[in-house]
């Protein structure tokens, strides 16, 4: 079993941002991959981070900051895109009421739309989060057969203890640390 996870470090800074989190396949229950697939990004370093020129797979974030101990969750539909139903990640994890501000977020992260497809066959199932300078690279379906409850059954992977792992609780722990 191969694991890909990629490092190449330039600056300290950008360094510490790192992939902590992914919800690439949630449950029947939880929702359609469409609405609530997601990414969280932390900075583990000591100063803010400008997310403009960062990608990932190639889509640029908006222009945002991520401050030092902070995440962000980057949401494949953040709100719900009048896509014929009503599932998004702020109708899941926020408090439903078609708007994302401050009376849906923790108060350390802050959640971006995104552009991405999560499959579960190459090169869709790498996760390359970039700024140029400084890439991780995340194949998550290397870890399907020792994480199975990762694989729409509601989990998500998390970074712990330098690798992923799966997380202990059922919808993971967007924008808060890991469960381990």
């Amino acid at each position: 079993l191969a694991v890909l996870i990629f490092v190449s470090m330039a600056g300290v800074v950008s360094a510490d941002v790192i992939i902590n989190e992914i919800m690439y396949n949630p449950s029947a229950t939880q929702g359609d991959d469409s609405d609530l697939e997601w990414i969280e990004i932390f900075n583990n370093g000591t100063e803010t981070v400008n997310l403009a020129n960062w990608q990932i797979s190639v889509n640029d974030f908006d222009d945002s900051n991520i401050t030092a101990g902070s995440y962000a969750i980057v949401a494949k539909e953040l709100i719900d895109g009048g896509d014929g139903d009503l599932d998004s990640f702020e109708a899941y994890y926020g408090n439903n009421d078609s708007v994302w501000n401050a009376s849906d977020s923790l108060s350390n992260y802050t959640a971006v739309d995104g552009t991405f497809t999560f499959g579960n066959t190459a090169p869709a199932d790498l996760i390359n989060l970039s700024n140029g300078s400084y890439t991780q690279l995340v194949n998550y379906t290397s870890f399907i057969a020792l994480f199975p409850d990762a694989d729409g059954q509601g989990k998500t992977l998390i970074f712990y203890k330098g690798n992923f792992t799966e997380s202990g609780l059922v919808n993971g722990t967007p924008g808060a640390s890991n469960d381990q």
